[in-house]
């Protein structure tokens, strides 16, 4: 599963597996030659005051978080809304109504609908 991400071994990097014999994914965190270990999620006191990430990346390393936003994308995981692909196929699709509407009622409308 490699991705062409130009990254130095001492980069945080992801890798995530698909593993459909055990109906879910493996993420892996890797830096240099280590590995990080599995995470376990601890109920706490409502009155809990979170004063330490799970995890902190330097804004250099930022390297790492494309990596994981690669992976996911391989794996076909896209935005939910607002990407631009999203607002292309519906700028695409308003063309095509127009072009159709245009036909229907013998419009002679400029390219673009206006």
């Amino acid at each position: 599963m490699a991705h062409k991400s130009q990254q130095s071994k001492d980069q945080v990097r992801f890798q995530l597996i698909d593993q459909p014999f055990k109906m879910g994914r493996d993420l892996y965190i890797l830096k240099g030659d280590a590995v990080a270990m599995p995470l376990t999620m601890k109920v706490q006191d409502p009155t809990f005051v979170i004063d330490q990430p799970t995890m902190h990346i330097p804004y250099q390393e930022d390297g790492a978080l494309q990596s994981l936003m690669d992976v996911l994308w391989e794996q076909g995981f896209r935005p939910r809304s607002g990407t631009s692909f999203e607002y292309e196929s519906i700028k695409s699709h308003l063309e095509d109504m127009r072009t159709i509407v245009g036909k229907i009622l013998k419009l002679d409308w400029p390219k673009g609908g206006k």
